[in-house]
């Protein structure tokens, strides 16, 4: 008899090992050569330059399209399965858990993981889930709580453009988790910025304010 159960999970397996080797492929093929439209081709291995006839300059172009179509394709299917294996899981865990900055969580760890793997996918995937639950404000804080526990250089600009959009919203606590990720990154670019906003709430405001204060200190 077919056991279902683990014909799915061998189904997923074989599904992932696919992507990954996929992923290892284009990761691995550092392209060492280049064409400008001059017709002048550049061999870094050989320290050379010739002049290249126009049809290898158009090969050139015809397979650099198609790496690039395949590696559109490799993050595409790597969103859709992070969405379809990890969406629920994730939410569950931003519901349950009790979070506090600087410490990992169950959800941090997640994401960390799938960092590991793709970091491109991993932060469409999330800036989606932030949008199909931007007015659930448990879930839309809790993503914004899980970017800014990670690594400003994984995770931005699209981290900084999720928070700013944060310090927009008409949820105290979203604002907040958005000034927090600010300030753990300690994106000092963004302090034109945050000159610019207004919090309705005095104790938000305030600690804006400090915000500001700590990174013109930085500047300076």
């Amino acid at each position: 008899m077919i056991d279902l159960h683990e014909l799915s999970n061998t189904t997923e397996r074989d599904e992932g090992d696919s992507l990954a080797a996929r992923e290892a492929q284009f990761e691995s093929s550092d392209s060492k050569n280049s064409i400008s439209t001059s017709g002048v081709f550049y061999n870094s291995d050989l320290f050379t330059i010739r002049w290249a006839k126009p049809e290898s300059v158009t090969e050139d172009w015809k397979k650099s399209s198609s790496e690039k179509y395949c590696e559109n394709s490799i993050n595409s299917d790597r969103i859709d399965e992070f969405n379809r294996k990890y969406s629920s899981r994730f939410v569950e865990l931003l519901r349950e858990e009790h979070f506090e900055y600087g410490l990992d969580s169950k959800a941090t760890t997640l994401v960390g993981n799938l960092f590991e793997q793709n970091k491109l996918a991993t932060k469409s995937w999330l800036l989606m889930l932030y949008y199909e639950f931007s007015s659930d404000i448990c879930i839309a804080s809790g993503i914004l709580r899980t970017f800014s526990n990670l690594d400003p250089d994984d995770v931005n600009p699209e981290g900084q453009i999720l928070a700013k959009s944060a310090l927009q919203d008409v949820h105290t606590e979203i604002q907040e988790a958005g000034l927090r990720a600010l300030e753990n990154w300690y994106s000092i670019d963004c302090l034109p910025f945050l000159k610019t906003i207004r919090c309705k709430e005095e104790w938000l405001q305030d600690y804006l304010d400090s915000i500001i204060s700590d990174m013109e200190l930085l500047v300076a």
